[in-house]
């Protein structure tokens, strides 16, 4: 679970949002970040292709990361559907019913923030 939790805070969410949402980066600095998200979709990808969840048989705070992920990746203006079993997987992950008011309730604190992160749907 380490792993795939430090995959999720290292590949993604420092080495891509944190620039892409970095107000001062320049649009071709978020470009070239951009595009190294294929190849962390393609190793998720990968790893999904006989599994339903990251790690084990259940959902883990793993998953819940990844998750969390694609609740921004649109916003992000990064698209993982064209990955079959990671799309597959964030299609699963997002419809739970708790993940669902999770990210209603994010959105709402989003919404009084002022932020504009969280996409609506």
């Amino acid at each position: 679970m380490l792993r795939w939790i430090a995959f999720c805070a290292t590949e993604l969410h420092k080495q891509i949002f944190r620039v892409v949402f970095y107000p001062e980066a320049t649009d071709s600095v978020k470009d070239k970040i951009r595009d190294l998200a294929p190849l962390r979709f393609e190793v998720l990808n990968n790893h999904l292709a006989d599994r339903e969840f990251l790690v084990g048989d259940s959902f883990s705070a793993a998953d819940a990361y990844l998750t969390w992920f694609f609740v921004l990746a649109e916003n992000a203006r990064l698209n993982p559907s064209e990955y079959e079993h990671l799309n597959a997987y964030r299609e699963r992950m997002l419809a739970r019913p708790l993940i669902k008011a999770l990210i209603e309730s994010d959105r709402l604190k989003d919404r009084e923030m002022n932020q504009q992160i969280i996409p609506e749907i």
